[in-house]
């Protein structure tokens, strides 16, 4: 009978591109590319796992790290549920390769040349779709919580925490669940980042507020971020007939209309969409 094997890792990002490390184990995925992690002790959190692995492994001691995705794969000798993690480091160039034989830095459209478990492939999928779909120009902004206001406050910063991993991560289902929480305040005034830079001229002064913020502050609204990424979506959709992305449009719209989070009328919704 086949071991069940509980396996964390870490997506590492700096500069856009991606840790992988070379594995220098004797077994049958030897030689084989990876993320740093290992199994899961008896005893151990997923996050304590990641976070021990990647100290034990390159050295490296990592803050913000936040859940990806999982996926599940049977192997000839083992089954194995994967459990990634994403994180971003300004301060490792070099790792050091305690466990491994090399390291490379790259970026998504070089993942295809190199051999990786085949575990890794869905994480690897997942973030090539993730950062896709990601409006780059979302990549250095701040939230701007003096914008966020409102009852409910727990479930307001619920929300916000949501929308600060969606930041972290590039992964839209955070974005879309934090519109689950609490649908409201993605339905204040917003902007468009994606529209904005037609308007910036120089001695330009019939900028708004918020317009301002981010040119001077490079912060924004959650219903900013969020508009901005809906537009994305919408013009990347004009672009490549792709179901996925229509699927998360969908989604983020069926959010907003969402009446688990109680007193979004119809005509809100409509106002949403006819800001399209």
């Amino acid at each position: 009978m086949k071991k069940n094997l509980k396996v964390c890792c870490c997506i590492i990002k700096k500069d856009l591109k991606t840790l992988i490390l070379k594995r220098n184990s004797k077994g049958p995925r030897d030689g084989l590319w990876e993320f740093p992690g290992g199994k899961i002790e008896k005893g151990e959190s997923e996050l304590s796992c990641v976070i021990r692995e990647v100290k034990e492994e390159i050295g490296l001691s990592l803050e913000n790290i936040n859940f990806f995705t999982r996926t599940k794969h049977e192997y000839d000798d083992v089954n194995v549920e994967l459990i990634g993690f994403i994180a971003e480091s300004h301060i490792i160039s070099k790792p050091n390769l305690i466990v491994h034989s090399d390291y490379k830095w790259i970026k998504n459209s070089e993942f295809e040349k190199y051999a990786f478990p085949e575990a890794n492939i869905k994480i690897i999928d997942e973030l090539i779709e993730s950062e896709k779909y990601f409006p780059e120009i979302l990549s250095r902004i701040e939230i701007d919580y003096d914008s966020i206001y409102g009852y409910d406050l727990p479930l307001i910063h619920s929300s916000v925490d949501e929308i600060q991993k969606f930041l972290l991560t590039k992964n839209l289902k955070y974005l879309i669940k934090a519109i689950e929480i609490k649908p409201q305040i993605y339905l204040d005034e917003s902007i468009d980042l994606n529209e904005i830079f037609y308007k910036i001229k120089p001695n330009q002064t019939l900028l708004n507020s918020m317009e301002r913020k981010y040119i001077n502050e490079k912060r924004l609204s959650p219903s900013s971020i969020a508009w901005t990424t809906y537009q994305h979506l919408i013009k990347l959709s004009y672009q490549i007939d792709d179901v996925r992305l229509k699927k998360i449009i969908n989604k983020i719209e069926l959010a907003i209309h969402s009446y688990k989070a109680k007193k979004i009328t119809r005509n809100e919704f409509k106002k949403f969409m006819g800001r399209r």
